[in-house]
């Protein structure tokens, strides 16, 4: 009798993929990898930018990094001299990133199934934080890669949507009504992931207009934030800069010259080129300008991919409405299976029954 042979690496991939997707409760294998996929695309950029809440020593270093890199010294113009934008810009990434976190494993059916305790306490301490998060965008906005009226208004659109959904969601649930609380749930956090696909976006945006500068245009910079851009290493390595570099950057920008050197909002604002290169000036240009066209694709991106996926699994919708049924049925409700917000209420749709029932 000859020995047992060891199993072939695909087949002991499909046994390594089945274990995993049957320890986390999945029943289906496109919502594991659909799960796998963009849940770990958002749990890799946050665990990547945790260290940003070290707001001086990583987000706005007071000493310029080995390499030097200096952080992101367009934003810490604001972040170090205005205490409004300091605390906006902690708010944010202190609230948004532990929300997402918990979000992906709201996800996981296991968790939904076994620990339904866990579940809500940290659903509705991810709503928390994830709105909390949007009070801290929205006190940023107005300086946020330049703070132009664009920006302003897609920080807020952002905002304003993803806070509306989520009072969905959590009307949806509260009203026992679970296939629109997992829909509305499942749209807000698309929305807010699109934070990941505008990075991906605004790569290639800024390699386009730094190969074809006609793709781009200039951008307006207030003087003292694009002198902090450029001096942010002298500033910050012992607090005064030396007047050989106040010269060069004056010789750089003549504009700026008489605006003085201190932190202020209203001052005089100069074109600088948007382009990726060494020069720090442009690299924070060609941020600005593509932050908002990549931010604007990124979400439209999202929220079609979320509606796809919502009409591709009416079945998993269909049994989360018997539940309902069921549920609200227990409860008294006057419209058993349609108590929350769903078409049947608020619309013309025919009024919803289980199939045994018609």
């Amino acid at each position: 009798m000859g020995s047992r042979s060891e199993p072939s690496p695909p087949r002991l991939y499909l046994r390594s993929f089945y274990a995993g997707r049957g320890m986390l409760g999945f029943s289906k294998s496109y919502a594991f990898i659909l799960w796998f996929v963009f849940g770990g695309a958002l749990v890799g950029f946050i665990l990547a930018r945790l260290q940003y809440l070290d707001i001086d020593g990583r987000f706005c270093p007071r000493v310029p990094a080995s390499d030097g890199s200096t952080g992101f010294p367009s934003a810490c113009y604001w972040v170090v001299h205005f205490k409004r934008y300091r605390a906006g810009m902690i708010l944010h990434l202190s609230t948004s990133l532990p929300a997402g976190l918990l979000a992906v494993f709201q996800f996981v059916p296991g968790i939904r199934h076994r620990a339904i305790t866990y579940h809500r306490i940290a659903g509705y301490t991810a709503i928390t934080l994830a709105v909390v998060g949007n009070v801290g965008a929205l006190m940023i906005a107005d300086t946020a890669m330049g703070g132009d009226m664009a920006t302003r208004a897609f920080v807020g659109l952002v905002a304003l949507v993803t806070t509306a959904t989520f009072g969905m969601a959590v009307y949806n649930v509260r009203r026992q009504q679970l296939d629109g609380h997992r829909a509305w749930m499942l749209r807000t956090w698309a929305y807010l992931g699109f934070i990941v696909s505008l990075r991906i976006l605004q790569a290639i945006m800024t390699a386009v207009s730094t190969r074809w500068p006609s793709a781009s245009r200039p951008v307006a910079i207030p003087c003292a934030e694009l002198r902090y851009i450029y001096l942010a290493d002298e500033s910050r390595e012992g607090g005064r800069v030396a007047p050989s570099a106040f010269d060069a950057f004056d010789g750089m920008y003549p504009a700026c010259k008489e605006t003085g050197t201190g932190p202020g909002i209203d001052t005089a604002l100069v074109a600088v080129e948007s382009r990726l290169g060494n020069d720090r000036g442009q690299t924070a240009a060609v941020l600005m300008s593509t932050f908002v066209a990549a931010g604007i694709l990124a979400l439209i991106l999202h929220a079609v991919v979320v509606e796809i996926y919502l009409n591709l699994t009416p079945a998993e919708t269909e049994r989360l409405r018997r539940v309902s049924y069921e549920r609200q049925l227990e409860r008294g409700y006057k419209n058993p299976g349609s108590a929350g917000i769903v078409a049947q209420r608020f619309g013309d749709a025919h009024p919803w029954a289980p199939l045994e029932a018609t």
